[in-house]
């Protein structure tokens, strides 16, 4: 009787999810991201993760209403040039920079990109610090 009981509980604590078993360390602890607004009207996403084989991925998304425009996109790592590119924006105005580069989660990243009317969307940090 006490087993069936002791089951019920297990079972309905699971489906609730609030019993946290344990798992392995997963990818998004090595993360981090930070939004934003740029000078202009636009916002901007950036994102850092550490991946395997001390590379950092880095994401830079920005949301402008500016249509088929270029932008001129630099990232840093601890003050070097690393990637560049030169996203244009689709038809609903957004871009994301994605480079996977050299690093470890205590370099420090900066991306900055400028729109063609002189707009300028930047951030920097570390994923560990």
């Amino acid at each position: 009787m006490m087993k069936n009981s002791m089951r019920t509980l297990l079972v309905a604590v699971l489906s609730l999810g609030l019993l946290a078993l344990p798992t392995a360390a997963s990818a998004d602890d090595d993360r981090k991201t930070r939004t934003g607004k740029c000078s202009g009207p636009a916002t901007y996403r950036m994102t850092v993760r550490e991946l395997d084989d001390d590379k950092l991925r880095i994401r830079f998304f920005v949301n402008t209403s500016s249509k088929n425009k270029t932008w001129k996109v630099r990232a840093h790592r601890n003050g070097n040039l690393v990637a560049k590119g030169t996203p244009t924006t689709n038809r609903y105005g957004n871009f994301t920079f994605v480079r996977t580069v050299r690093g470890d989660d205590d370099d420090f990243i900066r991306v900055r990109a400028v729109s063609p009317t002189g707009q300028v969307c930047a951030r920097g940090f570390r994923i560990d610090g």
